[in-house]
């Protein structure tokens, strides 16, 4: 198996699960959500990062929900998982993954 990138080694933010050892650089949501961990063989929310509520892009970014997504149609590392999956693969692991929290929210309220 290839070995992926997840999204805080491609932008070199410093934000990944273990941070950067600074304080003031805690972890991304993306990094922490551990809901998505194994989508689009990432780590956490690695590699699904666009489904991901608050997640911080880049120094000056910090998009929600409300967020219009189109910002991540334009990002290269968005670009480079719909390269590396195909487009047919993130398809159906975002539907897989929607599933999978909509169960979890009905199972626990």
């Amino acid at each position: 198996m290839i070995e992926r990138l997840n999204c805080w080694e491609f932008m070199k933010c410093g934000k990944g699960p273990e941070g950067n050892g600074k304080s003031e650089s805690a972890p991304c949501p993306v990094a922490s959500n551990a809901e998505a961990s194994g989508f689009n063989n990432g780590v956490n929310g690695g590699r699904i990062c666009w489904l991901i509520a608050d997640r911080q892009c880049n120094e000056t970014l910090v998009c929600s929900p409300e967020q219009d997504s189109r910002s991540c149609d334009s990002c290269d590392f968005h670009a480079l998982v719909k390269s590396e999956e195909g487009l047919h693969d993130i398809c159906r692991n975002v539907g897989v993954f929607i599933i999978e929290i909509a169960r979890t929210r009905l199972l626990h309220g």
